[in-house]
């Protein structure tokens, strides 16, 4: 095995040369030679550095599996061929101070690389070295959303979810693996909801028809407790219409907003004195034409006080503790002048259909003059309810600007009304 060296947050290990060196065949300089120093014997070879030969990217001693192989040389050039068994292919650079693998290594594997290196003095040497690969058994995946091809509103953040979680001491080293890509440059951050969840928003809401590329770069990232990087992923949407949406817990009137201007106006019915209706600002997370609402996810017993199932139609979620836009019509008498729900918005059925269908995820809904704060937890609430300061103490890397290139062609809008299967149930 080569001796590991430190190296800021990687690893290099130097492969220990033969002594034997592989001398070109241009000539005698033996014993008796009239030729060198006029004394008969022979010219002393000239002083060298010894060339060494680097594995970048080491970390615990191995390579993770699935990404390339790279070595690094100082003191020299690779002249030749680099061979590696089990087979691997490779190309060095212009100038023989790097070589790469061009295919990923297998899982739990070591692999036996030998180089032909040239030191400065023209000698070659002959390097072997051992690289083990990492095993496939502890895996970061990642997944992420908005996903390809979606067209989401102004306030819908970059979510990116693990299957394991990610220690404080590895957030920046995951935060640096993450890229954002935008047409215009913006101001954003990371903001970690919980060890396996990490979001992107920009300092205010996002622009209008602006694309969105979205990056995980995790191979070869090695964290604690033997825990690697799993698979890249990558998503490219696009920022819709500014749609913007005002339920009023004081008036009990729910305005919709479109670029700033005045759409629809309908009486509404919010959460009861009971069961209030959490104020600030909620995102549209997802839309189904029908959701069974059942008060015992809740914690409320069906056959209890206010227990419900109900089948409930025209839902749109804006919030993962429970909360929807939804049609209520055992409500309509209540619409416009009393707070009867159990904390969604009630409207009557024609309107919460008109609301369904012009909805995108993503759209911002304010809750105003409620009597009960927003939850910190809820990614529905959490991300538009608090300040930048505080937005950027739960980053590891702090503020940074998105990266810019050639604008990903947005995508025609399309019926918001699908959605994955619902996680968490509702109230009413």
């Amino acid at each position: 095995m080569p001796l590991p060296l430190r190296h800021g947050r990687q690893t290099y290990a130097w492969a220990v040369l033969g002594t034997a060196a592989l001398v070109a065949a241009t000539g005698c300089q033996g014993l008796g030679s009239d030729r060198g120093n006029g004394s008969g014997r022979a010219a002393a070879p000239p002083q060298t550095s010894v060339p060494r030969v680097a594995v970048v990217g080491l970390q615990g001693g191995r390579v993770g599996s699935g990404t390339a192989i790279r070595l690094a040389v100082a003191d020299g050039q690779i002249r030749g061929p680099v061979t590696a068994t089990p087979s691997l292919t490779g190309a060095a650079n212009a100038t023989g101070t790097a070589w790469v693998s061009s295919a990923a290594t297998a899982a739990a594997t070591t692999y036996r690389i030998s180089a032909d290196v040239v030191d400065k003095a023209g000698v070659a040497h002959r390097v072997v070295t051992s690289v083990p690969t990492s095993s496939k058994a502890r895996t970061l995946h990642a997944h992420l959303s908005p996903g390809d091809s979606a067209v989401v509103g102004i306030g819908m953040p970059v979510t990116v979810t693990f299957d394991h979680a990610v220690a404080k001491a590895d957030r920046a080293a995951v935060e640096k693996r993450l890229r954002v890509t935008t047409k215009r440059p913006l101001t954003g951050a990371w903001y970690w909801l919980s060890s396996k969840e990490v979001h992107f928003r920009p300092v205010a809401y996002w622009p209008t028809h602006e694309p969105v590329r979205v990056q995980v770069n995790l191979p070869g990232l090695y964290l604690a407790d033997g825990l690697w990087g799993g698979a890249r992923r990558t998503s490219a949407f696009s920022i819709g219409a500014d749609h913007r949406s005002v339920a009023d817990v004081r008036s009990h009137q729910f305005t919709v907003y479109s670029g700033g201007h005045e759409v629809k106006t309908y009486p509404a019915s919010m959460g009861s004195h009971r069961w209030p209706s959490k104020g600030g600002m909620h995102i549209a997370l997802e839309s189904e034409p029908v959701h069974i609402m059942d008060s015992s996810t809740i914690g409320i017993p069906n056959n209890g006080p206010g227990g419900y199932r109900e089948t409930v139609y025209w839902d749109v979620r804006i919030s993962w503790g429970g909360a929807f836009v939804h049609a209520a019509p055992w409500s309509v008498g209540a619409q416009g002048n009393t707070n009867v729900s159990h904390g969604c918005v009630n409207l009557s059925p024609s309107a919460a259909k008109w609301f369904y269908h012009f909805t995108q995820l993503g759209d911002l809904i304010n809750v105003v003059h409620a009597s009960v704060a927003p939850e910190s937890w809820d990614p529905g609430t959490a991300d538009w309810n608090m300040s930048w300061k505080s937005w950027l103490a739960g980053s590891a890397t702090g503020a940074q600007r998105t990266a810019t290139s050639t604008p990903v062609t947005p995508v025609a809008p399309v019926s918001p009304a699908l959605s994955t299967p619902v996680t968490a149930s509702p109230t009413a």
